[in-house]
């Protein structure tokens, strides 16, 4: 499913979401993408979620897998991975089993490797 607009409402997808636009409303899919635009959104992906530079997201989220490079405002579980580039910018609270961090990424917020 790919989106390009706006949407207000929430998303359910059993495969991939592609987010080039903005979204107010709770996403649940098994692996998301964010390209661009404004998410207000709670997040549950059964595998990955990449929000990429230029994007940004308020809403808490869990997943399996997560790599960022935009700007994200709430809470992140992660059952695997959590990967930050230099990029990202994260005000909340991670808890993941693992955790890479780039050089320049910000978090605000307590990090938890549980």
């Amino acid at each position: 499913l790919e989106i390009q607009g706006s949407v207000n409402g929430n998303i359910a997808a059993k495969g991939n979401v592609l987010v080039s636009g903005n979204v107010q409303g709770k996403i649940q899919c098994s692996n998301l993408l964010i390209q661009a635009g404004v998410i207000q959104s709670e997040i549950q992906a059964g595998s990955v979620v990449s929000i990429k530079d230029g994007a940004q997201l308020t809403g808490t989220i869990s997943c399996k897998d997560i790599t960022i490079a935009g700007v994200v405002h709430g809470d992140i579980v992660a059952s695997g991975k959590v990967g930050l580039a230099a990029t990202a910018v994260v005000k909340g609270n991670i808890t993941a089993a693992a955790m890479g961090m780039e050089m320049g990424a910000k978090v605000s917020g307590t990090m938890s490797i549980a």
